[in-house]
Protein backbone atom coordinates (compact mmCIF):
# COMPACT_ATOMS: atom_id res chain seq x y z
CA UNK A 1 0.00 0.00 0.00
CA UNK A 2 2.79 2.25 0.28
CA UNK A 3 3.76 4.36 -1.84
CA UNK A 4 7.40 5.88 -3.25
CA UNK A 5 9.05 7.23 -1.21
CA UNK A 6 10.87 10.65 -1.77
CA UNK A 7 13.32 13.06 0.34
CA UNK A 8 12.10 16.31 1.83
CA UNK A 9 13.87 18.60 3.45
CA UNK A 10 13.10 21.50 6.08
CA UNK A 11 15.72 23.39 7.55
CA UNK A 12 18.20 21.74 8.45
CA UNK A 13 15.95 18.62 9.01
CA UNK A 14 15.52 15.37 6.58
CA UNK A 15 12.41 13.29 6.12
CA UNK A 16 11.38 10.33 4.09
CA UNK A 17 8.13 10.88 2.87
CA UNK A 18 5.32 8.33 1.19
CA UNK A 19 2.09 8.77 -0.36
CA UNK A 20 -0.59 6.41 -0.88
CA UNK A 21 -4.23 6.53 -0.98
CA UNK A 22 -5.89 3.71 0.97
CA UNK A 23 -8.23 0.37 -1.16
CA UNK A 24 -11.71 2.15 -0.48
CA UNK A 25 -14.51 -0.19 -1.84
CA UNK A 26 -16.06 -0.58 -5.26
CA UNK A 27 -19.54 1.53 -6.15
CA UNK A 28 -21.73 0.87 -8.89
CA UNK A 29 -24.89 2.77 -10.55
CA UNK A 30 -25.65 4.07 -13.77
CA UNK A 31 -22.66 5.71 -14.62
CA UNK A 32 -20.53 3.25 -13.90
CA UNK A 33 -18.24 1.70 -11.70
CA UNK A 34 -15.60 3.91 -9.55
CA UNK A 35 -13.66 3.11 -6.28
CA UNK A 36 -14.97 5.38 -3.57
CA UNK A 37 -14.39 6.03 0.07
CA UNK A 38 -10.35 5.78 -0.25
CA UNK A 39 -8.62 8.09 1.82
CA UNK A 40 -5.20 9.79 0.76
CA UNK A 41 -2.08 8.96 3.36
CA UNK A 42 1.50 10.80 3.37
CA UNK A 43 3.75 8.86 5.66
CA UNK A 44 6.38 11.09 7.16
CA UNK A 45 9.15 9.45 8.61
CA UNK A 46 13.15 11.13 9.92
CA UNK A 47 15.88 9.48 7.58
CA UNK A 48 18.46 9.81 10.28
CA UNK A 49 17.02 6.59 11.89
CA UNK A 50 14.34 4.07 12.22
CA UNK A 51 11.38 5.41 14.46
CA UNK A 52 9.75 2.90 16.24
CA UNK A 53 6.22 4.16 17.37
CA UNK A 54 3.56 5.04 14.59
CA UNK A 55 1.13 8.03 15.17
CA UNK A 56 -2.29 9.04 12.62
CA UNK A 57 -3.21 12.34 12.59
CA UNK A 58 -6.84 13.16 11.34
CA UNK A 59 -8.14 16.61 11.01
CA UNK A 60 -11.19 18.08 11.60
CA UNK A 61 -14.37 19.85 9.77
CA UNK A 62 -13.34 21.90 6.40
CA UNK A 63 -9.76 21.40 6.84
CA UNK A 64 -7.42 18.56 5.06
CA UNK A 65 -4.27 16.57 6.26
CA UNK A 66 -2.47 20.26 5.31
CA UNK A 67 -3.25 21.34 8.87
CA UNK A 68 -0.75 19.06 10.27
CA UNK A 69 2.06 19.22 7.26
CA UNK A 70 2.56 22.65 7.54
CA UNK A 71 1.63 26.01 9.71
CA UNK A 72 0.17 28.98 8.27
CA UNK A 73 3.08 31.18 8.17
CA UNK A 74 5.42 28.58 6.50
CA UNK A 75 6.94 26.39 9.17
CA UNK A 76 6.79 22.88 9.37
CA UNK A 77 3.67 20.97 10.78
CA UNK A 78 2.92 18.68 13.76
CA UNK A 79 3.63 16.26 11.33
CA UNK A 80 7.28 17.45 10.83
CA UNK A 81 7.83 17.96 14.51
CA UNK A 82 6.58 14.27 15.42
CA UNK A 83 8.90 12.84 13.00
CA UNK A 84 11.88 14.95 14.69
CA UNK A 85 11.14 13.53 17.78
CA UNK A 86 11.20 9.74 16.81
CA UNK A 87 7.52 9.11 15.26
CA UNK A 88 6.63 7.32 12.23
CA UNK A 89 3.55 9.67 11.33
CA UNK A 90 0.52 9.08 9.20
CA UNK A 91 -1.26 12.34 7.99
CA UNK A 92 -4.86 11.59 6.21
CA UNK A 93 -7.59 13.66 4.12
CA UNK A 94 -10.80 12.70 5.40
CA UNK A 95 -13.05 10.59 2.75
CA UNK A 96 -14.64 13.21 0.35
CA UNK A 97 -12.04 16.20 1.40
CA UNK A 98 -9.11 17.07 -0.62
CA UNK A 99 -7.27 14.42 -2.06
CA UNK A 100 -9.86 11.69 -1.11
CA UNK A 101 -12.15 11.81 -4.10
CA UNK A 102 -15.10 13.59 -3.34
CA UNK A 103 -18.45 11.59 -5.19
CA UNK A 104 -21.25 13.96 -5.11
CA UNK A 105 -23.48 10.63 -6.48
CA UNK A 106 -22.37 8.62 -3.36
CA UNK A 107 -21.39 11.20 -0.76
CA UNK A 108 -24.40 13.93 -0.84
CA UNK A 109 -24.01 17.32 0.00
CA UNK A 110 -21.24 19.52 0.64
CA UNK A 111 -21.11 22.60 3.35
CA UNK A 112 -18.79 24.87 4.62
CA UNK A 113 -18.18 27.48 7.26
CA UNK A 114 -18.30 31.29 6.57
CA UNK A 115 -15.05 32.74 6.77
CA UNK A 116 -16.55 35.27 9.64
CA UNK A 117 -17.07 31.66 11.77
CA UNK A 118 -13.53 30.58 10.77
CA UNK A 119 -12.01 34.18 12.20
CA UNK A 120 -14.46 34.08 15.22
CA UNK A 121 -14.44 30.47 16.44
CA UNK A 122 -10.89 29.16 14.87
CA UNK A 123 -7.70 32.11 14.66
CA UNK A 124 -9.57 35.33 15.26
CA UNK A 125 -11.36 35.11 18.54
CA UNK A 126 -10.01 38.42 20.40
CA UNK A 127 -11.17 40.16 17.25
CA UNK A 128 -14.67 39.20 17.91
CA UNK A 129 -15.52 38.42 21.38
CA UNK A 130 -18.11 35.56 20.88
CA UNK A 131 -17.49 33.70 23.70
CA UNK A 132 -15.81 33.40 27.27
CA UNK A 133 -12.48 32.93 26.94
CA UNK A 134 -12.23 34.76 23.37
CA UNK A 135 -10.07 37.94 24.69
CA UNK A 136 -7.51 35.50 25.52
CA UNK A 137 -6.57 34.34 22.58
CA UNK A 138 -2.97 35.53 21.36
CA UNK A 139 -1.31 32.72 19.39
CA UNK A 140 -2.52 33.40 16.31
CA UNK A 141 0.87 33.91 14.07
CA UNK A 142 1.20 37.98 12.96
CA UNK A 143 -1.39 38.81 15.79
CA UNK A 144 -5.56 38.14 15.17
CA UNK A 145 -6.48 35.50 12.53
CA UNK A 146 -8.30 38.19 10.23
CA UNK A 147 -8.99 38.95 6.97
CA UNK A 148 -5.58 40.85 6.21
CA UNK A 149 -3.12 38.94 8.60
CA UNK A 150 -0.98 37.07 6.03
CA UNK A 151 -1.09 34.07 7.84
CA UNK A 152 -5.10 34.40 7.98
CA UNK A 153 -5.31 34.70 4.34
CA UNK A 154 -2.88 32.18 3.69
CA UNK A 155 -5.04 29.60 6.54
CA UNK A 156 -8.49 30.98 4.34
CA UNK A 157 -7.10 29.31 0.93
CA UNK A 158 -6.81 25.80 2.86
CA UNK A 159 -10.49 26.04 3.88
CA UNK A 160 -12.30 23.01 2.12
CA UNK A 161 -16.11 22.23 2.21
CA UNK A 162 -17.11 18.77 4.36
CA UNK A 163 -19.81 15.92 3.93
CA UNK A 164 -23.15 18.02 5.22
CA UNK A 165 -24.10 14.14 6.43
CA UNK A 166 -21.95 14.37 9.67
CA UNK A 167 -23.24 10.57 10.33
CA UNK A 168 -21.91 9.38 7.08
CA UNK A 169 -18.78 10.95 7.51
CA UNK A 170 -18.59 9.20 10.81
CA UNK A 171 -19.01 5.86 8.84
CA UNK A 172 -17.10 6.15 6.37
CA UNK A 173 -13.95 7.57 8.21
CA UNK A 174 -14.16 4.75 10.87
CA UNK A 175 -14.18 2.65 8.14
CA UNK A 176 -11.34 3.99 6.18
CA UNK A 177 -9.50 4.68 9.38
CA UNK A 178 -9.78 0.71 10.54
CA UNK A 179 -8.43 -0.57 6.93
CA UNK A 180 -5.47 2.34 7.39
CA UNK A 181 -4.47 0.94 11.18
CA UNK A 182 -5.37 -2.59 9.74
CA UNK A 183 -2.08 -2.16 6.92
CA UNK A 184 -0.07 -0.46 9.74
CA UNK A 185 -0.56 -2.61 12.43
CA UNK A 186 -1.86 -0.41 14.94
CA UNK A 187 -0.98 3.40 15.99
CA UNK A 188 -1.54 6.40 18.48
CA UNK A 189 -4.31 7.95 17.14
CA UNK A 190 -4.54 12.19 17.04
CA UNK A 191 -8.00 13.31 16.05
CA UNK A 192 -8.80 17.07 16.15
CA UNK A 193 -12.51 18.48 16.39
CA UNK A 194 -14.81 16.77 14.31
CA UNK A 195 -12.66 13.30 14.09
CA UNK A 196 -12.66 12.62 17.65
CA UNK A 197 -16.15 10.95 16.67
CA UNK A 198 -14.13 8.24 14.11
CA UNK A 199 -11.54 8.06 17.18
CA UNK A 200 -14.30 6.64 19.70
CA UNK A 201 -15.67 4.70 17.10
CA UNK A 202 -12.39 3.14 15.96
CA UNK A 203 -11.20 2.47 19.54
CA UNK A 204 -14.33 0.90 20.15
CA UNK A 205 -14.54 -0.81 16.47
CA UNK A 206 -10.57 -1.87 16.72
CA UNK A 207 -9.55 -1.20 20.63
CA UNK A 208 -6.12 -3.39 20.07
CA UNK A 209 -5.05 -1.93 16.83
CA UNK A 210 -5.29 2.02 18.75
CA UNK A 211 -2.82 2.06 21.23
CA UNK A 212 -3.73 5.39 22.79
CA UNK A 213 -6.36 8.12 21.31
CA UNK A 214 -5.54 12.06 22.02
CA UNK A 215 -8.35 13.74 20.99
CA UNK A 216 -8.00 17.76 20.69
CA UNK A 217 -10.62 19.56 21.71
CA UNK A 218 -13.31 17.37 20.59
CA UNK A 219 -16.64 17.19 19.03
CA UNK A 220 -19.12 17.83 21.91
CA UNK A 221 -19.99 18.30 24.60
CA UNK A 222 -22.31 14.26 25.53
CA UNK A 223 -25.30 14.33 23.87
CA UNK A 224 -26.10 18.01 23.27
CA UNK A 225 -24.73 20.71 21.43
CA UNK A 226 -23.65 23.88 23.84
CA UNK A 227 -23.91 26.84 22.02
CA UNK A 228 -20.77 28.51 21.71
CA UNK A 229 -21.52 31.77 20.58
CA UNK A 230 -24.09 33.24 22.63
CA UNK A 231 -27.22 33.82 20.39
CA UNK A 232 -30.74 34.15 20.92
CA UNK A 233 -31.00 30.64 20.71
CA UNK A 234 -29.58 30.15 23.91
CA UNK A 235 -31.60 29.49 26.94
CA UNK A 236 -31.72 31.19 30.95
CA UNK A 237 -28.42 29.19 31.65
CA UNK A 238 -26.72 29.78 28.34
CA UNK A 239 -26.78 26.83 26.69
CA UNK A 240 -29.01 25.93 23.51
CA UNK A 241 -30.53 22.55 24.94
CA UNK A 242 -31.18 21.24 21.34
CA UNK A 243 -32.04 17.92 20.57
CA UNK A 244 -28.72 15.18 21.10
CA UNK A 245 -26.07 16.44 18.38
CA UNK A 246 -24.50 13.25 20.01
CA UNK A 247 -27.56 10.53 20.39
CA UNK A 248 -24.98 7.96 21.73
CA UNK A 249 -23.22 10.24 24.33
CA UNK A 250 -19.98 11.25 22.55
CA UNK A 251 -20.75 9.89 19.15
CA UNK A 252 -23.82 9.76 16.87
CA UNK A 253 -23.48 5.82 15.53
CA UNK A 254 -23.60 3.38 18.58
CA UNK A 255 -20.88 2.35 20.61
CA UNK A 256 -20.82 -0.81 22.47
CA UNK A 257 -22.33 -0.27 26.05
CA UNK A 258 -22.59 -2.93 29.07
CA UNK A 259 -25.75 -3.39 30.03
CA UNK A 260 -26.19 -3.68 25.95
CA UNK A 261 -28.20 -1.07 23.80
CA UNK A 262 -30.32 -1.59 21.42
CA UNK A 263 -31.42 2.38 20.96
CA UNK A 264 -29.62 5.44 22.24
CA UNK A 265 -33.08 6.40 23.51
CA UNK A 266 -31.94 3.71 26.65
CA UNK A 267 -29.35 6.52 27.25
CA UNK A 268 -30.68 8.12 30.20
CA UNK A 269 -28.95 11.67 30.51
CA UNK A 270 -29.41 14.28 33.31
CA UNK A 271 -28.20 17.89 33.00
CA UNK A 272 -25.86 18.90 35.51
CA UNK A 273 -24.91 22.28 36.64
CA UNK A 274 -21.71 23.98 35.95
CA UNK A 275 -18.50 24.12 37.95
CA UNK A 276 -14.69 24.96 37.71
CA UNK A 277 -13.40 24.70 34.20
CA UNK A 278 -16.94 23.94 33.14
CA UNK A 279 -19.02 26.24 31.29
CA UNK A 280 -22.50 26.45 32.64
CA UNK A 281 -24.25 22.79 32.34
CA UNK A 282 -23.68 19.98 30.67
CA UNK A 283 -25.25 15.79 30.30
CA UNK A 284 -23.54 12.98 31.49
CA UNK A 285 -25.52 10.09 32.00
CA UNK A 286 -28.19 8.68 34.57
CA UNK A 287 -26.80 7.26 37.47
CA UNK A 288 -25.70 3.88 37.93
CA UNK A 289 -23.98 4.20 34.33
CA UNK A 290 -23.67 2.41 31.47
CA UNK A 291 -19.74 1.71 30.96
CA UNK A 292 -18.25 1.36 27.69
CA UNK A 293 -16.25 -1.67 27.96
CA UNK A 294 -13.91 -2.09 24.65
CA UNK A 295 -13.54 1.76 24.75
CA UNK A 296 -11.79 1.17 27.66
CA UNK A 297 -9.24 -0.60 26.49
CA UNK A 298 -7.42 2.72 24.52
CA UNK A 299 -6.34 5.30 27.36
CA UNK A 300 -7.69 8.41 25.62
CA UNK A 301 -6.45 12.05 26.50
CA UNK A 302 -8.68 15.39 26.31
CA UNK A 303 -6.68 17.94 25.25
CA UNK A 304 -7.96 21.79 25.94
CA UNK A 305 -6.40 25.18 25.02
CA UNK A 306 -7.26 27.86 27.18
CA UNK A 307 -8.64 30.53 24.65
CA UNK A 308 -10.72 28.36 22.52
CA UNK A 309 -14.97 28.27 22.08
CA UNK A 310 -14.12 24.60 23.41
CA UNK A 311 -12.18 25.40 26.86
CA UNK A 312 -14.86 25.30 29.64
CA UNK A 313 -17.19 22.30 27.46
CA UNK A 314 -14.01 19.49 26.82
CA UNK A 315 -14.20 19.27 30.62
CA UNK A 316 -18.16 17.27 30.40
CA UNK A 317 -16.73 15.16 27.32
CA UNK A 318 -13.65 14.18 29.98
CA UNK A 319 -16.11 13.38 32.83
CA UNK A 320 -18.31 11.67 30.55
CA UNK A 321 -15.51 9.06 29.18
CA UNK A 322 -14.85 8.63 33.24
CA UNK A 323 -18.02 8.13 33.79
CA UNK A 324 -18.25 5.62 31.68
CA UNK A 325 -15.22 3.17 33.14
CA UNK A 326 -12.73 4.78 30.24
CA UNK A 327 -8.82 5.55 31.46
CA UNK A 328 -9.06 9.29 30.63
CA UNK A 329 -7.03 12.52 30.97
CA UNK A 330 -7.78 15.82 30.88
CA UNK A 331 -4.79 17.36 29.45
CA UNK A 332 -5.42 21.51 30.10
CA UNK A 333 -2.42 23.48 27.94
CA UNK A 334 -2.34 26.05 30.36
CA UNK A 335 -1.48 23.59 33.38
CA UNK A 336 1.84 23.19 31.58
CA UNK A 337 2.83 26.58 30.87
CA UNK A 338 0.75 27.53 27.58
CA UNK A 339 -1.10 30.49 27.47
CA UNK A 340 -3.32 32.09 24.60
CA UNK A 341 -4.10 29.07 22.37
CA UNK A 342 -7.19 28.41 20.33
CA UNK A 343 -8.94 25.86 18.76
CA UNK A 344 -6.19 25.39 16.03
CA UNK A 345 -2.89 25.24 18.47
CA UNK A 346 -1.35 23.38 15.52
CA UNK A 347 -1.28 26.37 13.49
CA UNK A 348 -0.17 29.00 16.13
CA UNK A 349 3.06 30.53 17.70
CA UNK A 350 4.17 27.95 19.77
CA UNK A 351 2.90 24.73 17.61
CA UNK A 352 6.42 23.21 18.37
CA UNK A 353 6.34 23.24 22.19
CA UNK A 354 2.64 21.53 22.26
CA UNK A 355 3.68 18.86 19.51
CA UNK A 356 6.68 18.27 22.14
CA UNK A 357 4.05 17.50 25.53
CA UNK A 358 1.75 15.12 23.66
CA UNK A 359 4.53 13.39 22.28
CA UNK A 360 5.82 13.03 25.87
CA UNK A 361 2.50 11.82 26.67
CA UNK A 362 2.02 9.36 23.90
CA UNK A 363 4.99 7.73 24.77
CA UNK A 364 3.96 6.46 28.06
CA UNK A 365 2.26 3.48 29.10
CA UNK A 366 -0.58 4.64 30.11
CA UNK A 367 -2.22 4.66 32.52
CA UNK A 368 0.20 3.52 35.08
CA UNK A 369 2.59 6.22 34.56
CA UNK A 370 0.22 9.37 33.74
CA UNK A 371 -0.81 8.52 37.57
CA UNK A 372 2.82 9.13 38.98
CA UNK A 373 3.41 12.72 38.50
CA UNK A 374 7.01 12.43 40.13
CA UNK A 375 7.87 9.68 37.22
CA UNK A 376 11.22 10.94 35.52
CA UNK A 377 10.25 13.23 32.39
CA UNK A 378 6.21 13.10 33.16
CA UNK A 379 4.95 16.07 31.32
CA UNK A 380 2.56 17.09 34.30
CA UNK A 381 0.03 16.62 36.39
CA UNK A 382 -3.25 15.54 34.51
CA UNK A 383 -6.91 14.56 36.05
CA UNK A 384 -8.88 11.85 36.42
CA UNK A 385 -7.74 8.51 35.04
CA UNK A 386 -11.05 6.34 35.21
CA UNK A 387 -11.41 2.60 36.13
CA UNK A 388 -10.91 -0.15 33.07
CA UNK A 389 -14.03 -2.09 32.28
CA UNK A 390 -13.62 -5.89 30.68
CA UNK A 391 -14.28 -6.30 26.66
CA UNK A 392 -17.12 -7.68 25.43
CA UNK A 393 -18.71 -7.66 21.80
CA UNK A 394 -19.61 -4.71 19.77
CA UNK A 395 -23.26 -4.01 19.23
CA UNK A 396 -24.69 -3.32 15.29
CA UNK A 397 -26.91 -0.96 15.59
CA UNK A 398 -26.97 2.08 13.22
CA UNK A 399 -28.66 5.53 14.19
CA UNK A 400 -28.19 9.27 11.92
CA UNK A 401 -28.09 12.46 13.47
CA UNK A 402 -26.70 15.83 11.15
CA UNK A 403 -26.25 18.15 14.36
CA UNK A 404 -22.97 19.93 14.87
CA UNK A 405 -20.01 19.66 13.13
CA UNK A 406 -17.51 21.37 14.88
Amino acid sequence: MIGESTTEAWDDRTFEVSRFHTRGRMHTDGAGARIVDQIYVERIRPTAREPLPRIVCVHGTDQTGLCFLRTADGRPGWAYDFAQLGWEVYVVDQVARGRSVYDPAVHGPLTRLPLGEVEALFTGAAAHHRFPRAGSHARWPGGPGVSGNPAFDAFATSQVASLADVALAEELNTRALTELFDSIGGAVLLTHSQASVFGFQLCDHEPDLVHKHITIEPNGPPFHDIEPIPSARVDDAGDRAAPPGRPWGITRLPLTYEPATRSPDELRSTRLPGGAGLRNGGWLQQEPARTLPRLARTPQVVVSADASFRSDIDGWTHRFLVQAGVPAVHLRLSDHGFSGNGHMMMQEENSVAIARLLSEWARRDAPSSILDSTAPGNPGTVEGWGPTAPPRARASAADRSTAGQL
